[in-house]
């Protein structure tokens, strides 16, 4: 389910996914019970079976499933009626999903757009019907009178909490599984830490001190509510999901412990409708501020991918090639260092593109860039100079001919494993610097010669015996 394609996941995934929900929601219980007054708050396990229904599709149906009956049946919920409630709860998440994907919702959640669709879709769809398959239970099975006060309190309480929960955990959990998979894990780690570390401190001097003489209880409102915004602005989404869950967290938490400034607002008693209200305010403004934040720095990344590298074959394009060639070349000139400069053009390419068509040309360009990738150094400079122009620049021992046949070798070997691909080969001219070399262009010149040489000399020509570099005015085969 989800906006991607269902994938292969292993026999125990069904598995850890019950246990997961499960534990989900006796966290949800344990935190509901220390709140005291208001039960039915917290329902991280909603949160965590959308997710996971979002990032594993079918897989998770069962899990879900189970996870919920179990905990029903931990309730003393009578065996029947725990079936029942386990199996609505299912068909809400099928439905909510199904609709989400139909409407082309990405779980990475990178646009505005997708967050939004993910908020109005439970809000609007999974919980209220959820609300009321509730209430049909209530008076089918349990003869329950619903009276008008049922129905709003319901609707008022409980759908908003649980909107609320629901929305903020899949959101995190979602938004964290990208970051992870962007990113390096440490990246995620250092988010969660410094995220979490700053909206605790802080909250914990303002939401859980219970004299406010020296604060006015709305100051603490602003100064949370910029906070967050805050975190939104340095963590993006996965920031302010989780900035979020812990302002939901504390603010209930202290409010039915008779602290905070929704406690301290009113004469007694607690303000729910106010700190509902505030909660959802902060929590969709926020969010919606880290998703925005998310699809800038995405385009930003991507202008930069642009800019620097090919858009065919994701290889470093001429012109940033020449950038980084020129540094390495101002270094061999301070200190003894062996630049080798590979020149290469596949051969008649233009056949290719005339009797094949061009989307023949540009699956061979690529698949080319990729064996390329595959057999050079992460240290080499591999750029297409364009059309059928490849370069690499080595720094450093390197014996050309070597390379030069490892690129040969990989080509024999990986054609025939790609149908798809054209069969191709490829000619290569070499050059090292030299003392005099002021500019790329000497290099490239050099080279481009020895290429030339080598194709005048019938392409495919035979290559230097192992360990044979270039000769200093350059060599081809």
């Amino acid at each position: 389910m989800g906006a991607r394609a269902e994938a292969r996941f292993p026999l125990w995934t069904p598995i850890l996914l019950a246990i997961g929900y499960f534990a989900a929601g006796l966290l949800s219980y344990w935190f509901s019970s220390a709140s005291g007054a208001f039960a039915e708050s917290v329902f991280i396990h909603e949160g965590f079976g959308l997710a996971m229904m979002l990032l594993v599709g079918r897989t998770a149906w069962g899990s879900v499933f189970a996870g919920h009956l179990a905990l029903s049946l931990y309730q003393g919920m009578a065996a029947g009626l725990a079936l029942l409630v386990a199996c609505g709860n299912l068909l809400v998440l099928i439905l909510l999903t199904a609709l989400l994907q139909r409407l082309k919702f990405r779980w990475q959640m990178d646009t505005p757009r997708d967050y939004l669709l993910l908020v109005l879709g439970v809000t609007l769809v999974s919980q209220p019907v959820a609300r009321l398959l509730a209430l049909g239970m209530m008076q089918s099975l349990m003869h329950a009178d619903i009276t008008r006060e049922t129905v709003v309190e319901v609707f008022k309480f409980m759908w908003l909490d649980e909107s609320v929960c629901q929305i903020l955990v899949a959101s995190s959990i979602l938004s964290g599984v990208d970051v992870w998979r962007r990113h390096q894990p440490g990246s995620f780690w250092l988010t969660l830490l410094l995220a979490s570390g700053l909206l605790a401190l802080v909250l914990a001097q303002l939401l859980l001190v219970p004299d406010y003489q020296w604060l006015h209880p709305l100051h603490v409102l602003s100064i949370v509510y910029l906070l967050v915004m805050l975190v939104a602005a340095l963590f993006e989404l996965f920031g302010a999901a989780l900035a979020n869950i812990i302002v939901l967290g504390s603010t209930q938490w202290a409010t039915h412990k008779g602290l905070g400034p929704f406690y301290q607002l009113v004469d007694s008693g607690a303000d729910l409708t106010n700190m509902n209200t505030f909660l959802v305010g902060i929590i969709l403004s926020s969010c919606l501020v880290g998703a925005l934040l998310r699809e800038r720095s995405d385009r930003e990344a991507m202008l930069a991918q642009l800019a620097h590298h090919d858009s065919l074959t994701g290889l470093f394009n001429r012109r940033h090639f020449f950038e980084l060639a020129e540094r390495e070349l101002l270094k061999a000139r301070r200190e003894p260092l062996q630049l080798t400069l590979f020149w290469m053009d596949l051969d008649h390419f233009k056949q290719i593109n005339d009797k094949h068509g061009h989307a023949a040309g540009d699956r061979a360009l690529a698949f080319f860039a990729g064996v390329l990738q595959r057999q050079c150094r992460r240290s080499d400079l591999v750029a297409r100079m364009g059309g059928e122009e490849f370069a690499v620049l080595t720094s450093g021992s390197v014996d050309a001919a070597a390379l030069a046949e490892k690129v040969r070798n990989a080509l024999r070997i990986e054609l025939p494993q790609h149908p798809q691909v054209v069969a191709f080969t490829v000619s290569m001219g070499v050059a090292a610097f030299q003392t005099g070399d002021e500019r790329v262009e000497d290099l490239i010149h050099r080279a481009d010669i020895a290429l030339y040489q080598a194709k005048a000399n019938g392409r495919r020509g035979a290559l230097p015996s192992q360990g044979a570099g270039p000769r200093p005015g350059g060599a081809g085969w």
